[in-house]
């Protein structure tokens, strides 16, 4: 098995038990066998094995956030400002000008 055809089965397996993790299905080797199978993909057994025990001590969720790769807000030391409610000015209407009537006699003639 080349080095290509590795990632694509260790991707294919990460991306599998981020789907079983989505529907709230156990994420074990069989699971992700099943959905390989679905997408007729080639993979090991043992890949997918290794998988299942090494998220059974380290839940997907733990890994789900840092994915995003964001930093944490930093805080702010300075205390907050109050902010005071602005006071609406009345708005102004300005009357519309009346649109007149014309025959197209008056137009041209």
């Amino acid at each position: 098995m080349s080095t290509t055809e590795i990632e694509k089965v260790v991707k294919g397996a990460s991306y599998s038990a981020l789907l079983l993790n989505d529907c709230g299905l156990p994420i074990t080797a069989a699971n992700i066998a099943a959905l390989f199978k679905t997408a007729k993909l080639n993979g090991h057994e043992t890949t997918f094995k290794t998988f299942e025990d090494f998220l059974k001590t380290n839940p997907i969720t733990n890994y789900i956030g840092a994915i995003g790769g964001s930093a944490p807000a930093a805080a702010s030391s300075a205390p907050a400002k109050k902010e005071e409610p602005k006071k609406e000015e009345p708005k102004k209407e300005e009357p519309k000008e009346e649109e007149t009537d014309m025959d197209m006699g008056d137009l041209f003639g």
